[in-house]
């Protein structure tokens, strides 16, 4: 299990940054990682955090690293189906 504390901070985060969507999460063993599934409509967002980056990091340096990746925006592209958080805290854009 991941600390709660942690995914409460990113699920807070994901909550403020995408306004009236409904927020799902998962741990995807394949990934090792967290799957954070954000909805609305007819609009889907996955993103999906990796392990060593919630383990490796405190609550307050995810909050601001979450924070200056601006995921908001890796959305604005239709084409992108998925934003990756990488073990060093980089963002990896899937598109689908």
């Amino acid at each position: 299990m991941l600390p709660e504390e942690k995914l409460r901070v990113i699920r807070d985060y994901l909550r403020t940054a995408f306004p009236g969507f409904g927020l799902y999460d998962w741990y995807d063993s394949g990934r090792i990682a967290q799957t954070f599934r954000l909805d609305k409509e007819e609009t889907l967002h996955l993103v999906t955090i990796r392990r060593p980056f919630i383990d490796d990091h405190t609550p307050s340096e995810i909050l601001g690293i979450l924070r200056m990746s601006h995921l908001k925006k890796c959305f604005q592209d239709e084409n992108v189906s998925c934003v990756l958080v990488t073990e060093k805290g980089s963002i990896k854009v899937e598109i689908s």
